[in-house]
């Protein structure tokens, strides 16, 4: 079967459009994100990987022959429903087409089957302006990019789908600019630098490991201050793998301090999260064209650790 685009958006949201007008009303987005998991979604004759891929007017999507009860069969179990969740957010940046959070420790982006309250999109779902009006199935409502549980700081978030949609060909083709704060173990000596090292999954495992079969993934850093066993780096990211700048650092011997994967041997007595801090973002706004430039207070117990060092 074969459909050209008439309008940029989501791979998923198009595809689902599409069957549900073939197939009836079996197709949610989650049937069709398993489609294109399971390698049957073409664009160009180019091969789609990711769910939130971004086509555009004129792009030729070829889906491959299938099986409606495999595809039944093969689709994990979720809750259809979110809940609201009366969590405190700590908004930096806010209009009716997005929203940016200084992500607090020790929190999840989005529910997964073992955690569907305590997130931060059961959080936005309980703020009042919030008022996403795309697919109501998705578990991911308005997420344009994710930062990892135990890692703070500025996050994203589209409030309507067309935002969504902008944003995230925005974040594909590099032109949201992020940048990190990390405390690192041992003494970096270079004042700045880039590791370009391709990252893939161990196995089905959540971590993370350099190999030459993985992704593509570049992180330029800067050093910021050096201490007797610790150095404190700007990291801005080319690409934006899973774990990209814990994996990177522990790679080069410099783990990020207190990361409960990659460095969990050492224990520290007054500090109670990984220190790793999404602490700028800039970018210009897809719908009014102002330039939106945030910088994300970092938490406490990073700045205590690093005046304990002083």
């Amino acid at each position: 079967m074969k459909h050209t685009v008439s309008e940029s958006s989501r791979i998923d949201a198009i595809l689902t459009k599409i069957l549900k007008k073939s197939q009836g009303d079996f197709f949610s987005r989650q049937k069709v994100q398993e489609l294109i998991k399971n390698n049957y979604i073409l664009v160009n004759d180019v091969q789609v990987v990711k769910v939130n891929h971004i086509v555009n007017q004129g792009d030729i999507i070829f889906i491959k022959e299938f099986d409606v009860n495999n595809i039944a069969n093969k689709q994990e179990e979720v809750k259809e429903v979110l809940k609201p969740h009366n969590i405190k957010l700590d908004i930096l940046f806010e209009d009716d087409d997005l929203i940016i959070l200084n992500k607090q420790n020790n929190i999840l982006v989005h529910p997964t089957k073992f955690n569907e309250e305590d997130t931060l999109i059961n959080a936005l779902l309980n703020h009042k302006s919030f008022n996403w009006d795309g697919d109501n199935e998705t578990l991911r409502p308005g997420i344009v990019h994710r930062i990892d549980k135990q890692t703070t700081g500025a996050i994203v978030v589209a409030k309507n789908l067309k935002s969504h949609v902008l944003l995230s060909k925005m974040m594909e083709q590099k032109e949201i600019s992020r940048k990190y704060l990390a405390v690192v173990e041992g003494v970096v000596l270079e004042n700045e630098g880039k590791i370009e090292l391709p990252i893939k999954r161990i196995n089905s495992k959540s971590k993370m490991q350099v190999a030459k079969d993985g992704k593509s993934a570049i992180t330029n850093f800067t050093v910021i201050k050096r201490f007797e066993k610790y150095t404190v780096v700007e990291c801005d990211l080319e690409t934006g793998r899973t774990h990209q700048i814990r994996v990177h650092f522990d790679y080069i011997g410099h783990p990020i301090v207190n990361d409960p994967l990659y460095n969990p041997k050492k224990v520290y007595d007054i500090i109670i999260g990984q220190l790793l801090h999404s602490h700028k973002i800039n970018f210009v706004h897809p719908i009014t064209n102002e330039e939106i430039d945030i910088t994300a207070s970092v938490p406490k117990f990073i700045n205590d650790f690093i005046n304990k060092l002083k």
